[in-house]
């Protein structure tokens, strides 16, 4: 058939293309021959020339280490007294953590008042004319504190104690018989007193003999942080502790830190002195433990009873300037402190407060930068 391209010959197009394709491979090989002569020849960069050192610019911020954990107030009992009442409670006049004072009643048996009264003398016996003794003359000296003096405390119960004793029982609104029962004063080592119930002091219940009615309670509650040994290693006496509870701040300090087998415990004390919670330590609701299920007020309490009480621990007390970091402060061998600055020049400095990695130091500005780690001059 006549104008036909004969089937032997190549289209011109795939001529090109090869052509084409083999001046890219030249092209790439001469590119990466180029690559990898001038990768293989470049001379290794000199690490000995390269700076040891990073600059750090120096930035005011503020520097301390808290702990945040809770202090327990535990109410320690420091002691007991008992009742010698005959008969049926018939109403408990205290509360949990009361303050008694010289005539307070603090329960009644068979309608019949016991009041609070200072002396060391348990009651053994009723008291009345004609009798004498060490009970007598503690008798004598609680009549005086509540108003009625009989003159000296000389343990004798004459006519002049009788009378009293009756102006006593005529205020108190019981039969004026001019005898003091052997239950009718529960006399404690001291007063005031800050007390609270015994378990098993309820309205009903028929005593007879001794038995216990209060537990003598301190001025103030324990206050104790538990620590695990790792937080042990960072509080010491001394340490400053500040404490929330009920809308009351307190400031304490540590006053020994004890323990063993990784159980610790950091005692606290007031501040200035006394106890952490000052006037306040009536705030501190006692444990129900201790008051058979009336005391605790909802608060939380820990294993041993006590109310935990938020508290912010100062392990490093916080101070504001301008810091660096620990690693660019060197020390000379004559003793001078100090940073090195971009230029290599040695600045003598003050040093402050350290923690996290940063140390605040007196003598230089913020923004200017100092070398990391130091160099000594």
């Amino acid at each position: 058939m006549s104008g036909a391209t004969p089937a032997s010959t190549p289209p011109r197009h795939r001529r090109w293309g090869g052509v084409l394709v083999g001046a890219v491979c030249l092209v790439g090989g001469a590119a990466g021959g180029w690559w990898a002569g001038t990768t293989l020849l470049r001379p290794p960069p000199d690490v000995l020339a390269a700076p040891d050192y990073t600059l750090v610019a120096a930035r005011t911020t503020t520097i301390g280490l808290d702990l945040r954990l809770n202090t327990a107030a535990t109410w320690v009992p420091t002691g007991s007294a008992d009742g010698a009442a005959d008969g049926v409670i018939t109403s408990v006049a205290v509360k949990p953590g009361n303050v008694v004072g010289p005539g307070d009643v603090i329960y009644t048996v068979d309608l019949r008042p016991v009041v609070a009264a200072a002396g060391d003398v348990p009651p053994f016996r009723d008291l009345t004319l004609g009798a004498r003794g060490a009970d007598v003359a503690q008798l004598q000296r609680f009549l005086a504190v509540i108003g009625h003096d009989t003159g000296q405390a000389d343990g004798v119960f004459d006519t002049a104690v009788k009378t009293a004793v009756r102006a006593w029982q005529h205020d108190m609104g019981v039969e004026q018989t001019g005898v003091v029962l052997r239950g009718d004063i529960m006399y404690l080592p001291q007063l005031p007193a800050r007390i609270t119930p015994a378990a098993g002091l309820e309205v009903g219940r028929e005593v007879s003999g001794t038995y216990p009615v209060v537990s003598l309670l301190p001025d103030a509650p324990v206050f104790a942080i538990a620590l695990g040994e790792a937080q042990a290693g960072l509080i010491h006496p001394g340490t400053a502790v500040d404490l929330a509870y009920a809308g009351h701040a307190w400031t304490a300090i540590v006053s020994d830190v004890r323990g063993t087998a990784g159980s610790f415990q950091a005692e606290l004390a007031g501040a200035g002195g006394g106890s952490v919670c000052g006037a306040d330590c009536s705030a501190i609701p006692l444990p129900a433990s201790t008051t058979n299920g009336s005391g605790g007020q909802g608060a939380e309490t820990s294993q041993s009873g006590g109310v935990l009480i938020p508290s912010v621990i100062h392990v490093i007390p916080q101070e504001s300037g301008v810091s660096v970091p620990a690693a660019a402060v060197v020390t000379t061998a004559d003793g001078r402190t100090g940073v090195t600055l971009a230029d290599g020049t040695f600045r003598e400095v003050k040093l402050g407060t350290t923690a996290s990695g940063l140390i605040v130091v007196d003598g230089v500005a913020d923004g200017e930068p100092v070398r990391v780690p130091g160099q000594e001059p």
